[in-house]
């Protein structure tokens, strides 16, 4: 197995963004607004990526949210 490769905080946030993006206009079922539908007409506009690379950041994004509310705090 590899060993997990330490991914740059800037990436974090721009998988966020992007993972937000989607969500915004994400819809189940309306052939247009699919993830491939809404990476062609929202997101490649701002952030041009291929749809591999979609998949990757969302993957991203969700671990760092679990990781995120995983960490304890002071208050």
């Amino acid at each position: 197995m590899q060993p997990q490769k330490k991914i740059h905080p800037n990436t974090i946030k721009k998988a966020i963004l992007v993972k937000q993006m989607l969500d915004d206009n994400y819809e189940e079922g309306n052939q247009a607004k699919m993830m491939a539908g809404v990476l062609r007409t929202k997101i490649n506009k701002v952030y041009p990526m291929s749809y591999r690379t979609l998949q990757r950041y969302i993957n991203i994004a969700k671990s760092h949210a679990e990781a995120a509310s995983e960490q304890l705090t002071l208050f």
